[in-house]
Formats: structure tokens, C-alpha cells, sequence
């Protein structure tokens, strides 16, 4: 992917979700539900508080997730900009130029959610030991 995305990353996702896909069915739903739930909300929440000019970069915020469910990225594909024939200008939103000031909307929504979210694996955690009598 070209574009400018903040991601939420495990070093060894194999081995975390080798993890999770041992616990039960309902549990690993759980999981998935939660991550995707969170990148949506960060989608959001970028979407929300992005600067608009022409609306572009706040109708183009995507979500990727991985194939397990449990890693996402959000942010703006570069192809999206370049395909409409425009520069892609998230990075200089974001990140301010020696002539505008910047104007972040990923970073800020990111750190929102991601509260939210390890709450939410938290409880799920607690939830799986409890089943198991652990």
C-alpha cells in the first residue's frame, strides 16, 4: 500500500493468532469483532476531525485489516488521489509545511481509540481465563 496509515501491529501476529484461534469459537469472534469495531471507530473518528476543503481526503479514509482479523491500518491510499488526478496531500495535512500548520486527524483518532480498544481485548482476556478456570 502507498499512502500515509497509522497501524496497530503485533511482532509475530502467526503466533497471536495461533493463540487466540485456541480459545473458543464465540471468543475468537469476540476478538475480530473488537478489532474491527476499533479501526472502524479510528475511520470515524479520522473522518470526523480530518480538515476539509473539498471533502476528498475525508470521504477516502480506508480501513485494511488482516486476514486474521486482529491487525488493521487506517489511513489514505495514495493510488486514491493519484487516480482522481490529484497530489496526495494527507501527509502535508497531517504533518503541517513550513507554510500551513498542521492538522492532524490520524495520530489524535488513533490515540482516542486505542484506549478503548485494549480495554476491550482486556475484558475479552479476562473472559477466556474465567472459561477456561484458569
Amino acid at each position: 500500500m502507498d499512502g500515509i496509515q497509522l497501524e496497530l501491529s503485533v511482532r509475530n501476529e502467526s503466533a497471536l493468532a495461533a493463540n487466540f484461534f485456541a480459545l473458543d469459537a464465540e471468543i475468537q469472534v469476540a476478538f475480530q469483532l473488537a478489532s474491527t469495531s476499533a479501526a472502524d471507530l479510528i475511520r470515524q473518528v479520522v473522518q470526523a476531525t480530518c480538515a476539509v476543503d473539498t471533502g476528498f481526503m475525508r470521504d477516502h479514509v480506508r480501513v485494511w485489516m488482516s486476514p486474521t482479523g486482529l491487525v488493521w491500518e487506517v489511513g489514505w491510499d495514495a493510488g486514491d488521489f493519484f487516480n482522481a488526478g490529484l497530489a496526495f496531500y494527507p501527509f502535508f495535512v497531517e504533518y503541517g509545511t513550513r507554510f500551513m500548520a498542521a492538522q492532524p486527524s490520524l495520530e489524535p483518532a488513533y490515540n482516542y481509540v486505542v484506549p478503548i480498544y485494549l480495554a476491550d481485548v482486556a475484558a475479552l482476556i479476562r473472559l477466556a481465563i474465567e472459561r477456561r478456570g484458569v
